[in-house]
């Protein structure tokens, strides 16, 4: 693995296009920071292209290895952060949700966080060092597919720091 140049610490955020995501993306190039956006929606980043962002398209339900390759490989060689952004409400009262929707939004907010994280481990613990930030909700009413979807981010990002602790992760 080639060695780390930039001493810059480099971000890569999933669902950039809009709110939280977007924000956090311009607060981290405001601090001098690398960042790697992503989206579905790539034309939804062209401000945080504008202000030197790197934006990538990315679904976070489908493989993610060829984004992590290109991203470790062509743009950053160290990912620092990998922040877990990317996901959407399902709203609703959970007998009105479907089961299609109801697995859209665990497939998006769940497992895509999970495949996306799972990609990137292996790099950071070759490097023995990365941060992993997933980013979940308190929503209570009348969204509970969505908050039973963000539940499971807070478990699994519960187990992770022990499962990780001797890998420098």
């Amino acid at each position: 693995m080639a060695e780390k140049t930039n001493t810059s610490a480099v971000f890569l955020i999933t669902g950039c296009s809009t709110g939280l995501g977007k924000e956090l993306a311009i607060a981290a190039l405001s601090a001098g920071f690398r960042v790697i956006a992503t989206t579905q929606r790539l034309e939804t980043l062209s401000d945080l292209e504008n202000r030197s962002a790197t934006t990538l398209p990315l679904n976070v339900t489908t493989s993610v290895e060829d984004l992590a390759s290109f991203a470790v490989n062509a743009i950053a060689v160290q990912i620092d952060f990998l922040i877990n952004k990317a996901g959407f409400a399902q709203g609703g009262v959970i007998e009105g949700v479907s089961p299609e929707e109801s697995m859209r939004q665990f497939n998006t907010n769940f497992f895509g966080l999970v495949n996306t994280t799972n990609t990137f481990l292996p790099h950071f613990r070759a490097w023995k060092a990365g941060t992993l930030v997933n980013i979940s909700s308190q929503i209570t009413s009348t969204a509970g597919i969505y908050c039973a979807s963000k539940a499971a981010v807070d478990a699994v990002s519960d187990t992770w720091p022990h499962e990780l602790a001797e890998s420098g992760i």
